[in-house]
């Protein structure tokens, strides 16, 4: 049986996006501590205010788009 839309959302998405939000603000934290005002730390903030909104309006584009940069950005910044 298909999952619907909000059960999608509910149970796959937002928890989801919790734990890449979480992996977020520890590593904005760490680019704050280590005194890096880079490109990498807007970056990150601007995927956790998109991964915020998306969890609060329950917008599964915006979940996918905001978790699938910051994934696509965390593995860009280890292959430097």
């Amino acid at each position: 049986m298909p999952l619907s839309k909000p059960s999608f959302v509910q149970h796959k998405l937002i928890p989801t996006a919790l734990v890449a939000g979480n992996i977020a603000v520890v590593h904005l934290i760490y680019m704050l501590a280590r005194g890096d005002y880079g490109y990498g730390l807007w970056a990150t903030a601007a995927c956790i205010a998109g991964l915020t909104i998306g969890t609060i309006r329950g917008n599964k584009y915006l979940l996918v788009a905001a978790a699938t940069i910051y994934f696509a950005m965390l593995l860009f910044l280890l292959a430097l």
